[in-house]
């Protein structure tokens, strides 16, 4: 879902970029946003890099609770939930 939002975003991009060189003629606008997609993509694999680490780190770290607290809460009438100790490895 991220990677179709980046691209669609890129894609509105780059019709900015025809739209200010076609209707607006303004060249510095275009060489902006030429310059801007020049860095995302010399900073897009480092950024896939620390995308999968905080990925990794999310799975290893946290913890859902097993059970439905909406059900212990308004069915069983728990209004406190024991929640097991999360372990870091």
């Amino acid at each position: 879902a991220v990677f179709f939002i980046i691209f669609l975003r890129l894609i509105l991009d780059g019709i900015a970029a025809l739209q200010s060189i076609l209707k607006n003629k303004n060249l510095q606008d275009t060489v902006a946003i030429f310059k801007a997609h020049m860095a995302f993509y010399g900073m897009l694999g480092k950024n896939i890099q620390k995308r999968k680490a905080v990925i990794q780190l999310t799975k290893a770290s946290v913890k859902l609770y097993p059970k439905s607290i909406i059900w212990q809460y308004f069915v069983l009438k728990k209004v406190s939930i024991q929640v097991p100790p999360i372990h870091s490895s």
